[in-house]
């Protein structure tokens, strides 16, 4: 990968004579990878009930959220032993993303809101202000979070270190798959707070959750072989979404419904130089004699390293809000289709 670096793992007994090598990069779980596309309208879209963006043209913003991953990890391991026995080697890296201040966070935070309401004013949709739905006794009830929001996990089985945030002056709503796991119960929690506040006020609700990586992993894996490789990627990850709800949900309700990515959205500007952390005498010496037993077993070998991403802040900010910029357009234009 360009500028990117290389992690490789290799058994002792006839590993060049064997075959089956393929890529096999992940990157944080879940599935959450996979070569992002740099045009809107080259992404793959997921559409969920449909019918629900039908005869629509007047919208609130119930929610606009944007997680920065700060931390993700990545592996590939062999597929089995030459002989049927020992360990499996494993090939890991974490990248670690540093030099960005909350502070520009928030700003793209800020810009790409704006940015995704020009877009939707853009598609003949009349955006109502905030201000409508604030003080609403519905909106008021759900349970908020600050912004922004530490998280282990921004999406479901997606392992990364993230920050959320909210448009500034907003709390966090977040669904239960946004983070913070399940937010309340009844009115309280906001996917039933959103539809009830629709409901009273007739102005269907949009929650908008974005989640935006930094780095990317490849690399092969076969039966006695592992590879990963690490390099620098912007991009909005797949399962992405927009939601609308104008109504109660239910297996029969056309009232809700939502326009998630299949696959990531990306920028190909440039942001950050990438260095290994340097390990210590002792570890490194561990490392090797580890590896060194491990082959003489039959086992497999095992290696890790992490690598810092030193960003300028405002290549960053330019590659952040290109990728969100993009996914805007692709998940807005999806959205006006199913009018």
């Amino acid at each position: 990968m360009r500028g990117g670096i290389s992690v490789f793992l290799s058994g002792i007994i006839l590993a060049a004579t064997l075959s089956g090598c393929v890529t096999t990069g992940t990157q944080g779980g879940g599935g959450y990878s996979g070569e992002p596309v740099t045009s809107p309208s080259a992404a793959q879209y997921e559409i969920n009930k449909g019918k629900a963006f039908a005869t629509k043209n007047e919208v609130a913003i119930g929610g606009f959220k944007v997680a920065f991953v700060t931390k993700i990890r990545g592996s590939n391991s062999t597929r089995g032993s030459f002989l049927g026995g020992g360990s499996p080697g494993k090939a890991a890296a974490t990248a670690v993303l540093s030099g960005l201040s909350q502070e520009v966070m928030q700003q793209i935070t800020d810009a790409a809101y704006e940015d995704f309401k020009t877009k939707l004013i853009a598609r003949g949709y009349r955006v109502r202000p905030f201000a409508t739905i604030r003080n609403h006794p519905g909106f008021t009830a759900i349970n908020t979070k600050g912004s922004p929001l530490e998280t282990s996990e921004p999406m479901p089985a997606m392992s990364a270190d993230a920050l959320i945030f909210a448009p500034t002056g907003q709390k966090l709503r977040l669904f239960a798959s946004q983070g913070a796991g399940l937010q309340g119960f009844g009115w309280s929690s906001p996917e039933s707070g959103f539809s009830k506040v629709a409901v009273e006020t007739g102005i269907p609700l949009l929650d908008v959750y974005y989640v935006v990586n930094f780095a990317s992993f490849g690399g092969h894996s076969s039966r006695t072989t592992t590879s990963i490789s690490v390099d620098q990627s912007m991009s909005v990850v797949n399962g992405s979404q927009l939601y609308i709800t104008s109504g109660y949900g239910g297996t029969f309700s056309s009232d809700q419904g939502s326009i998630r990515l299949k696959q990531p959205i990306g920028s190909e500007r440039k942001f950050a130089s990438i260095t290994e952390e340097e390990k210590s005498g002792t570890e490194q010496l561990g490392n090797v004699l580890a590896k060194g037993v491990a082959a003489l077993l039959g086992g497999g070998t095992r290696a890790s390293s992490t690598y810092d991403f030193v960003t300028n802040a405002d290549d960053y900010r330019k590659a952040a809000l290109d990728a969100l910029a993009k996914t805007s357009e692709g998940v807005t234009t999806q959205m006006a289709a199913l009018r």
